[in-house]
């Protein structure tokens, strides 16, 4: 799974007030001196004592802010950036800082509301453009996430993060080759990027070219040996390829890795099935849905080798739970309408096969003509 550099950037938080500012508090510069030796507790104090002297320094209360959020203590911090910006409604910094306190309180809209604000007011500010494309990412806008990530490369951001997080972007937006070229720019900043050289390998299958796709994920293993989604990549590489032995062999080093991902026992699951080994199958499935009681697709593909294995009774359990999550699950219809066939259920079997017709599913007709009189 593609997954996005979420990126909380504090980078040039403590020193941003200095320049340019009404409030210049010996407290303040305090502040900044500790906070940026890593004291966040002492730091608070010296802008605590500049509220004091000064209750509206809104300088004072964004890096008191600052220093919260380093210190975990989100609400904190975002009843200091609620205080600076009723103070200074037009201190674009503080709407920026309160959006990276609000995505920490998985608050996603209401952060992009206030990077749409502090970017009003500092059209320039590419970090902005950067974190909230990162938050558009995280809901699904990718469109509007490229958009973003464009903007900040455009302001001279051209970080490693950058690309890789606009290459996920375009990842997920079915731009295979445009997210190979920006992990690709990625990799070129930042020669160890594991993330980076497993994310282009998955976009390199994507589009089947796979000599590439093994040699990225290859070297995402060699950088860090410990990688299990670089495992399941090339795992379900060898699986494309027919290798089902050695997809079932990585897929077992990322099981190994990370024993509570679901999706690495769906995997593992359908290899063995394709070896004919319906049990072992099984077996995976059971894992699966175990850690994740509504996947779908391990429920099916688990009724699937049930069928395979004769066992219709139990198989039909999996299509009705099937059905009862996906009501249009049209080959959840089929084998449960053949299923119930085996069992000499014919009622109940032909309305399930009309039902798979309906749906437009191969086979439904043929079905029908053979058991449905």
């Amino acid at each position: 799974m593609i997954k996005f550099l979420i990126a909380v950037v504090l980078l040039i938080s403590f020193n941003f007030h200095i320049f340019g500012q009404s409030y210049k508090s010996s407290y303040v510069h305090k502040g900044v001196m500790k906070a940026n030796a890593g004291n966040y507790k002492g730091a608070i104090k010296e802008y605590s004592r500049a509220l004091e002297e000064d209750p509206n320094n809104y300088i004072a209360l964004v890096d008191r802010g600052l220093a919260k959020v380093e210190l975990k203590d989100y609400h904190g911090a975002l009843q200091d950036y609620n205080k600076a910006i009723k103070i200074n409604p037009n201190f674009g910094k503080a709407f920026v800082d309160r959006a990276i306190v609000k995505k920490e309180l998985e608050d996603y809209k209401g952060a992009i509301k206030d990077y749409d604000e502090g970017i009003r007011l500092n059209p320039n500010d590419s970090v902005a453009f950067y974190d909230r494309g990162s938050d558009k990412c995280f809901l699904g806008d990718y469109k509007g996430a490229i958009t973003d990530f464009n903007r900040a490369i455009a302001l001279k951001l051209k970080t490693e993060g950058v690309f890789y997080n606009r290459g996920t972007a375009r990842y997920k937006a079915g731009d295979y080759r445009g997210s190979i070229d920006d992990y690709s720019k990625a990799i070129a900043q930042k020669k160890d990027y594991a993330e980076a050289y497993c994310y282009k390998g998955e976009a390199e299958c994507a589009i089947k070219d796979y000599s590439n796709a093994l040699r990225d994920l290859d070297r995402a293993i060699e950088l860090n040996p410990k990688y299990a989604e670089a495992y399941c990549g090339r795992g379900t590489i060898k699986y494309d390829e027919n290798l089902y032995h050695g997809a079932i062999d990585d897929y077992t080093k990322a099981i190994l890795l990370k024993p509570n991902i679901a999706t690495y026992f769906f995997d593992r699951a359908v290899a063995k099935y394709s070896l004919n080994d319906s049990y072992g199958a099984i077996e995976d499935l059971n894992k699966a849905i175990e850690l994740k009681p509504q996947y779908v697709a391990a429920i099916f593909e688990r009724g699937l080798a049930k069928y395979s294995l004769y066992n219709f009774k139990d198989a039909i359990q999996d299509f009705d739970r099937v059905i009862v999550f996906e009501p249009d699950h049209g080959k959840a219809y089929l084998l449960r309408g053949r299923s119930e066939v085996s069992l000499y259920q014919y009622e109940s079997a032909c309305a399930d096969l009309s039902k798979a017709r309906d749906l437009k599913i191969f086979g439904a007709d043929d079905a029908i003509a053979k058991y449905c009189h």
